[in-house]
This record gives structure tokens, sequence and C-alpha cells, in this order.
């Protein structure tokens, strides 16, 4: 009994450290996934098909004809062209952010790096696994609207007036 009492601290740390990795595991999840898909889209997963990152929602949508028109325009634009040769992305350069079941993901590097400048993806988890959001309304029923939190806003071009009052006055 008094053997038993000792492993007991011992068991209960563990049992912490175990939850406490798990509570980590999404944020290196979504990464992970990220990272995947954009060395996919780079060339550099040549086993790895598109519909591998849809969402099992948007793939119950394939069965019909204007899903597989979608599904074909999106695998033809996302397709590495033949004969490119793109570096592949770095696990280190994938960013992320994320509330509850959904993330966005983009690439920070240099100006030269494939994808760098891309817009950010979405992403759903569903069942442990993250999937690319498209917001179908087979996505919507079934997962709900991605979070406004995390629609990132692109910068607005500043208007004509505004660059006619920080520019410097010419010669006269």
């Amino acid at each position: 009994m008094k053997t038993q009492r000792h492993h007991l601290p011992i068991v209960l740390s563990a049992t912490i450290a175990v939850l406490l990795l798990a509570a980590c595991a999404p944020a290196q999840s979504i990464e992970r996934r990220a990272h995947s898909f954009y060395s996919f889209l780079t060339g550099h997963r040549p086993s790895a098909s598109f519909e591998d990152y849809i969402s099992p929602a948007f793939r119950s949508e394939i069965t019909t004809e204007q899903g597989k028109a979608r599904l074909g325009m999106l695998t033809l634009a996302l397709r590495p062209r033949t004969g490119t040769e793109l570096d592949a992305p770095e696990l280190k350069s994938v960013r992320f952010q994320s509330e509850g079941d959904f993330a966005l993901t983009w690439l920070e590097g240099r100006p030269d790096q494939p994808l760098t400048d891309s817009p950010p993806i979405r992403w759903v988890k569903v069942k442990g696994r993250w999937y690319l959001y498209f917001g179908t309304a087979k996505e919507y029923e079934e997962y709900r609207d991605f979070p406004s939190a995390l629609r990132r806003e692109e910068p607005e071009a500043p208007s004509g007036s505004e660059l006619s009052e920080t520019a410097p006055a010419g010669p006269g």
C-alpha cells in the first residue's frame, strides 16, 4: 500500500504532462497540416492529392455536377505547373491564427519564396483533422460560418487626397 502511494505523485505528474502536451497539440497540428498543404502547392508532395485537404462537407458536394466543376477549377488553379521547381516552404515560416475549430494560415519569409505574399488560407478542424474551409453552403451548415475575428482585413489603398497631402511640394 505504501508503494502505491509513493507512485501516485508520479502518475499525477505524468497525467498532467500528457494533458499539457495535448493542449498544445492543436497549434502544432495546424502548422504541420498547413505546411503539408503549402508543400503540396509547391510540388514537393507529388503523392498527395488536393482532395486530401478538402473538408468532408465539401467532399459530399463533389457528387453533384456543380461540385465536380468547382473541384476541377480549384485543382487546376492550385496544381503546380509542370517544369517549375519551387523551393519547399519551411515549417518555421508557417504562421497561423486560430479560434476553436477554425484557423487562418499564411507564410512569412523572404519575398522571393513561393507563396509568401499569397492570401491567408482558411481551415476547419473536423474530428481532430484540419481541412480547407471554402465557405460552401454545406460547410456553413455543418461547421458554422468562419469566425469574423479571424478574417484578416486587406489594407486599403490610400486615396488620391491622402497621397497629395503627403507628397512633397514640387518646384514652383
